[in-house]
Parts: structure tokens; C-alpha cells; sequence
């Protein structure tokens, strides 16, 4: 998140309270040095005992963020029955129970290399914001593919598609407010991101057509674990 404390509480809020099993939920946030400080004290106390801050430099691609914020505080944290969701600070839930809705949808699939997702009103047919197991992130070697502003969600989404272990949960509505769905105006934080990054690197649609061959090989690597997990 940056530079949207009021939104970050509104998105914790809508998972938290919607939450059957609330007090289970844990939420690791990445923050930025030069604005981490906006966001003392915007989280209602019952929500912020369950929260991790992390804060560093500001890092030029949104995917290092997240891989940041896994290894250097969830990943030490999770538990095998744990179910992982990385989202971002517009991301509101409205399904109620959806952490029984997750949880019963991971009990059922046979191996727990699956990427689930819910419905955001925008995108029909590509998870944004996603539901992942740590076994998948060991076999990737990442939460999110690296040096990406966008495309890395699609990236996943090519990887356990091609394995047809990308599953869609149409009742779950995860509400993706973001200015492009004219669902608020567009942002400082919006701005930086329409210049690619903060203008640095390969720009992300010409990255993602280079690495094909990349993501052929995580698709091989998964489907190995998923043909040792079923022996």
C-alpha cells in the first residue's frame, strides 16, 4: 500500500468482518519508508493485533514488493493448512464466510498446487488477486514472478492454467476498485504506476512475451510436484 491508509483500512475491514473464523486471519502489509508513517493508527485495534508491518525503500516493481513481504515475514509463519491471499489496498470483499469458502475449496483438490481466485467485477476471466497454497510458492520459487509492475498476475494465471489448476469461485466477490474500473479517481500512486514501474526496466507486457520460456518451465517444475504428490 501507498499513500492510501483510509483504503487500506476499508479492504482489511471487508475481509476481517466478513470473515467466519476472523480471529484466524493474520495480515502482513509492505509499506514504504517515506510513508509508512500516514498509516499509524488507520486500522481498528481488534484488526491491528493480527497485522505485520513491513517497511523498506521504495522498490520499482509491485511483484518485488509482495516476495519481499513473504520472505521476509510470512513465509517463516505458515503452516501447512494455511492458505495465502496477496491483494492490494482496493481490493474489497463482500462474500460473507469467504475464509470457509477458501478453506473447503482447497480440503477438496486433490494436491495443493491450485490457483484459486473470486470474482472481481471487472476481469472475467483472469485472477488478480489470488489464493495460493506455500507448496506452489516452493515450487516456483516465488509468490509473485519477479520485475513486474503488471502482467504478474497473468503470468500465474498461465502457469496453473496450463496445468487446468486455476479455479474460478464466481460467488466469491473480491470488488477490485480501481480507477480503471471507474470505480474511483486515479491516484498519485495510480500515476507512478501508468509510468511503468517508476521508469525502470523493460516495460511488463514486452517482459512477459520474453519469458515464455520461463514460464514453460514452471509449469514443468509444478507438474512434476503435482505427478509426486499423487503417487
Amino acid at each position: 500500500s501507498r499513500n492510501r491508509p483510509e483504503r487500506l483500512a476499508a479492504a482489511l475491514n471487508s475481509l476481517f468482518y466478513n470473515a467466519e473464523l476472523p480471529e484466524y486471519l493474520r495480515f502482513y502489509i509492505r509499506l514504504d519508508n517515506d510513508d509508512y508513517k500516514k498509516y499509524v493508527g488507520c486500522l481498528n485495534p481488534e484488526i491491528e493485533k493480527q497485522t505485520k508491518f513491513l517497511t523498506g525503500p521504495r522498490l520499482p516493481y509491485l511483484s518485488d514488493n509482495f516476495n519481499e513481504l513473504y520472505y521476509q515475514l510470512c513465509e517463516s509463519q505458515v503452516k501447512e493448512q494455511d492458505v495465502i491471499f496477496f491483494s492490494s489496498d482496493d481490493v474489497i470483499c463482500t462474500s460473507s464466510g469467504w475464509d470457509i469458502t477458501i478453506d473447503f475449496t482447497f480440503c477438496d483438490f486433490p494436491h495443493p498446487y491450485y490457483l484459486v481466485y473470486g470474482d472481481d467485477l471487472y476481469n472475467k476471466d483472469i485472477g488478480t488477486h489470488c489464493f495460493i497454497k506455500k507448496e506452489s510458492i516452493d515450487v516456483l520459487g516465488y509468490l509473485l514472478p519477479p520485475g513486474y509492475y503488471d502482467y504478474s498476475d497473468t503470468t500465474l494465471n498461465y502457469i496453473f492454467g496450463r496445468l487446468n489448476c486455476k479455479v474460478k469461485l464466481d460467488s466469491l466477490i473480491l470488488r477490485h476498485d480501481h480507477w480503471v474500473n471507474n470505480k474511483r479517481p486515479m491516484d498519485q500512486t495510480d500515476k507512478d504506476k501508468a509510468r511503468n514501474g517508476y521508469g525502470n526496466g523493460l516495460s511488463s507486457n514486452i517482459k512477459y512475451e520474453m519469458e515464455l520460456d520461463k514460464r514453460e518451465e514452471a509449469v514443468e517444475r509444478l507438474k512434476e510436484a503435482i505427478h509426486k504428490y499423487e503417487k
